[in-house]
């Protein structure tokens, strides 16, 4: 007999134990927190329940991890558009500003139409997200 029909045979004999104590009343497993609301309710009643808790669960989540970063997404995203850290202060926010629109600024295409049109938008996106991080770190400091 290989180690994993032992295994296999150890697993069956507690599932089968644990099944037969479970029916028979005498369990030391933890009843279910929705068993005894499950009991009173009918089965539409019980399902938004359970939606709620998950919803209740999934906000408390959000919550929590947005309270970790500290930064609104709008402003995550702002650093993510510089490729600046997140939390990372003006200067280092203007010189990230400073080197992306070295490289996308649309006079560096004056004879490629295609790219030039494509660096209006990326610079665009560039500055609208360092004014919104210059204005954040600036109401930071007063």
């Amino acid at each position: 007999m290989g180690i994993f029909d032992r295994a296999k045979n150890i697993l069956r004999s507690h599932v089968n134990a644990t099944l037969d104590d479970f029916k028979s009343g005498r369990t030391s497993v933890d009843p279910d927190p929705l068993a005894d609301e499950a009991a009173t309710m009918d089965d539409e009643a019980w399902y938004e329940a359970v939606k709620a808790r998950q919803r209740h669960r999934a906000r408390s989540t959000s919550e929590r991890t947005a309270s970790v970063s500290g930064l609104s997404s709008q402003i995550r995203d702002a650093y993510d558009r510089l490729n600046c850290p997140h939390g990372a202060d003006l200067e280092a926010v203007r010189l990230s500003w400073k080197r992306l629109m070295k490289k996308y600024h649309p006079d560096r295409f004056p004879h490629d139409r295609e790219k030039r049109e494509e660096a209006t938008g990326k610079a665009a996106r560039i500055n609208a997200a360092y004014h919104e991080l210059e204005n954040y770190l600036q109401a930071g400091k007063d």
